[in-house]
């Protein structure tokens, strides 16, 4: 398992294609920038693991099974919190590993959430309201909004009480750039 945002390696890579179709052999051999390869995931809980909570959000089918496992034998389920728009892979999760459901949409989300064990939920921000952040401190979850890079609007969020905030540029959530 590889540490990328994108399915391809198009936009943040020297590289073109689909993640999925290499090997990571062949995928080191790319720049990722500053002369850096795409990290592995195992690499990067080992260096980051236990210094932070780390957002890992599972992009393909399949993958969830392999992740708890990793999790498992670094003894890293308390370092983490496992995301995914598909909501079936998080099923997989013991509960000692904090999930958040990613979503576009609120149809069924508390329902879902609560049927998940879930510890957050994921929304986009054009969905978050003063009567989601309610129902989720109600259901005792925590509200992580997605993506958010606009320094007003990341105050804005920040005001309304979401726990955390999804963005591109982690320098404008500093509480001197709100």
């Amino acid at each position: 398992m590889v540490v990328i945002h994108d399915d391809t390696i198009d936009r943040t890579t020297s590289g073109i294609g689909r993640v999925a179709d290499f090997t990571y052999d062949e995928l080191k051999k790319f720049d990722a920038g500053y002369a850096e390869p795409i990290p592995l995931l195992s690499d990067v809980l080992e260096e980051f693991g236990t210094r932070c909570v780390l957002n890992i959000e599972l992009k393909d089918p399949g993958l969830g099974t392999e992740l708890k496992k990793l999790l498992l034998e670094k003894r890293l389920e308390r370092h983490v919190i496992v995301s995914a728009f598909d909501w079936n892979e998080l099923r997989l999760f013991p509960p000692e590993v904090p999930i958040g459901l990613l979503t576009e949409k609120l149809e069924n989300l508390m329902v879902h959430a609560r049927e998940l064990c879930a510890t957050a939920i994921h929304p986009r921000k054009d969905v978050v309201t003063p009567t989601l952040l309610e129902a989720a401190r109600n259901a005792k979850l925590r509200v992580h909004v997605w993506t958010v890079n606009d320094a007003a609007e990341i105050a804005s969020y920040r005001s309304l009480g979401v726990d955390g905030i999804f963005t591109d540029f982690p320098d404008r959530c500093t509480t001197s750039a709100s």
